[in-house]
């Protein structure tokens, strides 16, 4: 750290493990006011491979993750293996960045992975009076009143505060799934004629390209970018019985960007052209209308 950075308090735990066990490797309070308090985790190969979780507790601070910038505001927090492609920081317009943070050891991995799927967000919230956040504090002046003496009592510590996570985000994960799901969908079926991107998809819901397709997935068993085709092909169908637009103009008017990707995309989806589907389709109906009448 800065030797500008103030009330850095800083415990750290160096047992031997007898077998690959999760652990507290460090545990800190940390009042950040230096404007060059500046974290590229992708150049930190040399502290090793952990799990960083930050909190913040007062002030605020900025996380890039995947190139999407997030501010980290009061009661809430990060959760990142490192070495990674993120950098954390002290942003311009904040006077400083108050934070109490975790180093865990690199078991925690697939736990961390786990919690951050659950919680459909790089970010992770709380309330100051939430069990998790008491279990934070618990586990911080148990550090600095040394009283975590061997690595058993560090491994505990280490698993109460992972399984409180995994708990609260469990709780809230299908109905916050279900709602960003219906949201992308909602968003998809009014926005498909545009020219619409993942990219866009992901500043709408404010969450990463990667956390978001794979949510969308999880629940629909397609990607965002499938069921925008989908969406698409099922107006252009539509169209294509019900007007007399060329293939070209329907291409346009459903929001593929040319008519041969439209038709690609078409033939691959119902085994037949775009053409031959009106044609075929189109007789068909008026055969069945001739037939009723």
């Amino acid at each position: 750290m800065l030797k500008k950075d103030k009330e850095w308090v800083l415990n750290i735990f160096q047992f031997k493990k007898p077998f690959p066990i999760a652990t507290i490797n460090a545990i800190g309070r940390h009042k950040i006011t230096d404007p060059q308090y500046y974290w590229d985790n992708m150049n930190r190969s040399k502290d090793g491979t952990y799990c960083l979780f930050q909190y913040t507790i007062n002030g605020h601070g900025e996380i890039k993750i995947d190139g999407k910038t997030y501010k980290i505001g009061k009661n809430e927090a990060f959760f990142v293996k490192i070495p990674g492609k993120h950098v954390y920081y002290l942003p311009e317009n904040a006077s400083s960045w108050e934070v109490l943070y975790v180093e865990f050891s690199i078991e925690v991995e697939d736990f961390r992975k786990q919690i951050t799927e659950n919680a459909a967000s790089d970010i992770l919230k709380f309330t100051p009076d939430s069990k998790f956040v008491s279990l934070l504090w618990e586990t911080f002046y148990a550090a600095t009143s040394r009283e975590i003496h061997d690595i058993f009592q560090c491994s505990r510590y280490t698993y109460n505060l992972i399984f409180e996570l995994l708990n609260g985000y469990n709780k809230v994960e299908k109905k916050k799934n279900s709602l960003v799901t219906e949201n992308i969908k909602k968003y998809i079926k009014k926005n498909y004629a545009k020219p619409l991107s993942i990219e866009d998809i992901s500043n709408y819901t404010s969450l990463s390209k990667f956390h978001l397709t794979r949510k969308f997935k999880a629940e629909t068993g397609i990607s965002p970018g499938q069921y925008l085709i989908k969406t698409r092909l099922k107006n252009a169908t539509s169209l294509l019985l019900n007007s007399n637009m060329t293939i070209e103009e329907i291409s346009e008017k459903v929001g593929f960007s040319c008519g041969n990707y439209f038709a690609k995309a078409f033939r691959h989806k119902f085994k037949i052209s775009p053409t031959k589907y009106r044609n075929y389709y189109k007789n068909f109906y008026k055969l069945n209308v001739l037939s009723n009448e």
